[in-house]
C-alpha cells in the first residue's frame, strides 16, 4: 500500500498561554475571518525537578545554608522565576557539586613522547609515589590507567593533552620522565579545572517552598527545603558531692518531632551520674564524688536530623564560704589595701566582694581585684582603738558570708633623716628618726657600702653617733633598714659627713 500525505492547511505556531485572536484573509478578493484560539497549560505530572523534598543541615555560624539544586543548570537560571514561600527570591544564587578535571601535556617531553623508550621516574597518586616504563603517549595513558583505574585518564592528541575529567577523589603530583636513549627529561606539571554542576541557592532557616517557573513555556514545578542550622552547644556546670542538679537541652534548631535522646559518652564511674527525664528534654546529674565528667547528649528529630549538646559538669566538695576577720595597720592619712579573701575559707573562685558596714573614721571601696582599700579622714588616729568595716563575699559554690575589717591608724608616721654630723660640736650629733615613739616593737639596721653591718638597735633611741666598736666610722654613704614591727620595713641611705 502506499500513502500519501496532502496538506490541506497551513501550520500557525502560537506562543503565550492565554487567549490568541487569528484573522485569516483572502488576498483575492478581501474576505476575512476571524477565530479565537485559548492556550491552557494544566502542567505535567513528572515536572522538571526530581526530588520534592530535601533537607540541608549547617553550622550557620561558620557557613551558609545553602541547597544545591542539580535539575537545573547553573548557566540556566535567567530562564526561570523563582519564589520562595509566596516571595520573589532574590537572595544569592552561585554554583556547587564540583568536578575536578585534571590535565598533563606533554608537549616537553623529548620528541612528544613519540620517541621512546621512556621511563616514568615518578608519579605520586594520593601520597604514593609510582613508576614505569612506555614508548609512545597511548602508552603512557594505559600505565597510568593501571596505576590509577578510578582517574580513567584520556588521551587528546590534538593538544597533547592526557585528560581526567570529574575525579573529585583523588590527589596527583606531577609527572617525572626520562627518554631513556638521550636522559633528556621531562617535567609534566598537573593542571586542574574546578568544574560547577548543579545550582547553588542560599536558604533561610526552616522550611522553604520554591517553586520554579521555566520562563519559555510556563511551566511550574514545587520542591520544599527544609534548611537547620544546627551547631554544638556546650554546657558547663558545677555542682557539689551529693547535690542533685538539672540540665535542660535547647533543640530548637532542630526542624521536626524528637524521636531520640542520648548520651553517647557515658562514664559510669564518672564523679557525676547522669540521668535522662523520660518525657522531658532535660536530665538529672548528681554529684558522687569530687572530680569532673562529660556528657555528650545528641538529640535527632523524625526528619534523621541530630543536634549534639557537650556537657561539662565539676564536682565540688561541699564546703560553703566562711568570712574570717582581717587587721591591718596604717598611718595617718595613709591608705591600706586590704585583701579580706586571702584568709578566708571557700571553694571554687571568688565571684564578689562587697563593703556591707562602712568604716566610721574613713572611706572603703572594692578594687577590681576584689581587695578593699581604705583611706581614713585626714585628722582621724587612733593607734589603740581601730576603725573597723564590715564586707561579704561570695563564691559560687558555697554562698556567702559576711566578715570584719578592723584597722589601726597610727598617729605618726616614721621619718628617717638622710644624714648627721658626729664632730662633737654638739649640733647634729646622732642619727635622727621621727614618730618611734609610735612603734615600740621597731628594729633599726645599719650596713655600709660592702653590706657589712655595722650597727643595730632593738627600740632605737635616737643616739648613734656613727661609731662601730667604739671607733668612728668614716665619712660617707650607708644603707639603713627600719622594720617598724608591725610588718612594714622601709629603708634609705644616710650621710655622715663630720
Amino acid at each position: 500500500m502506499n500513502t500519501t500525505l496532502v496538506p490541506v492547511g497551513d501550520a500557525i505556531e502560537l506562543t503565550g498561554i492565554g487567549d490568541h485572536m487569528v484573522i485569516a484573509t483572502d488576498p483575492l478578493n478581501g474576505c476575512a475571518d476571524t477565530v479565537i484560539v485559548t492556550l491552557t497549560f494544566n502542567g505535567l505530572p513528572q515536572g522538571f525537578i526530581e526530588d520534592k523534598f530535601a533537607l540541608v543541615s549547617e553550622n550557620c555560624d561558620e557557613n551558609d545554608p545553602i541547597y544545591c539544586l542539580k535539575d537545573i543548570n547553573w548557566l540556566d537560571i535567567d530562564q526561570y522565576e523563582i519564589t520562595v514561600n509566596n516571595e520573589p527570591f532574590d537572595g544569592p544564587l552561585g554554583t556547587c557539586n564540583y568536578d575536578y578535571n585534571h590535565a598533563y601535556s606533554y608537549f616537553t617531553v623529548p620528541g612528544l613522547a613519540n620517541s621512546g623508550p621512556y621511563a616514568l621516574d615518578s608519579w605520586m597518586v594520593n601520597g604514593v609515589s609510582y613508576n614505569g616504563t612506555f614508548n609512545n603517549p597511548s602508552e603512557l595513558v594505559s600505565l597510568m590507567n593501571q596505576i590509577d583505574p578510578r582517574g580513567d585518564w584520556k588521551l587528546d592528541a590534538a593538544m597533547f593533552t592526557i585528560i581526567s575529567e570529574g575525579n573529585i577523589h583523588d590527589y596527583y603530583g606531577n609527572l617525572h620522565i626520562t627518554q631513556q636513549r638521550t636522559s633528556s627529561m621531562a617535567n609534566l606539571e598537573l593542571n586542574t579545572n574546578y568544574v560547577p554542576n548543579d545550582l547553588a541557592i542560599t536558604l533561610d532557616p526552616g522550611m522553604n517552598e520554591l517553586v520554579f517557573e521555566r520562563l519559555s513555556d510556563g511551566m511550574l514545578d514545587t520542591v520544599t527545603v527544609g534548611v537547620a542550622c544546627i551547631s554544638p552547644d556546650y554546657i558547663s556546670n558545677t555542682i557539689k558531692v551529693g547535690q542533685i542538679d538539672t540540665v535542660c537541652l535547647d533543640y530548637s534548631e532542630l526542624l521536626g518531632n524528637v524521636v531520640g535522646i542520648d548520651n553517647v559518652c557515658v562514664d559510669f564511674e564518672g564523679a557525676a551520674e547522669f540521668t535522662m527525664m523520660d518525657g522531658t528534654n532535660c536530665f538529672t546529674c548528681r554529684g558522687r564524688y569530687v572530680g569532673t565528667t562529660e556528657a555528650c547528649v545528641i538529640v535527632c528529630d523524625d526528619y534523621g536530623l541530630c543536634d549534639t549538646t557537650y556537657v561539662n559538669v565539676r564536682v565540688v566538695p561541699d564546703i560553703k564560704t566562711v568570712a574570717i576577720t582581717d587587721t591591718a595597720r596604717t598611718s595617718k592619712s595613709d591608705m591600706v589595701v586590704v585583701n579580706p579573701a586571702g584568709n578566708d575559707i571557700f571553694n571554687g573562685t571568688v565571684s564578689g566582694v562587697f563593703v556591707k558596714d562602712p568604716p566610721r573614721y574613713g572611706t572603703a571601696y572594692v578594687n577590681s581585684d576584689l581587695t578593699i582599700s581604705y583611706v581614713p579622714h585626714p585628722e582621724y588616729c587612733d593607734k589603740n582603738l581601730p576603725d573597723y568595716f564590715g564586707y561579704e563575699i561570695c563564691t559560687p559554690e558555697g554562698g556567702c558570708d559576711v566578715g570584719m575589717v578592723y584597722i589601726f591608724v597610727d598617729c605618726g608616721k616614721l621619718v628617717v633623716y638622710n644624714g648627721f654630723s658626729p664632730n662633737g660640736d654638739g649640733v647634729n650629733e646622732t642619727l635622727k628618726i621621727d614618730g618611734l615613739e609610735e612603734f615600740p616593737d621597731h628594729k633599726l639596721t645599719v650596713f655600709n657600702r660592702w653590706g657589712i653591718k655595722v650597727y643595730e638597735a632593738q627600740n632605737y633611741q635616737n643616739d648613734w653617733n656613727g661609731t662601730w666598736k667604739g671607733e668612728g666610722l668614716p665619712d660617707g654613704t650607708y644603707f639603713f633598714l627600719l622594720d617598724d614591727g608591725n610588718g612594714n620595713v622601709s629603708n634609705g641611705y644616710i650621710e655622715i659627713q663630720r
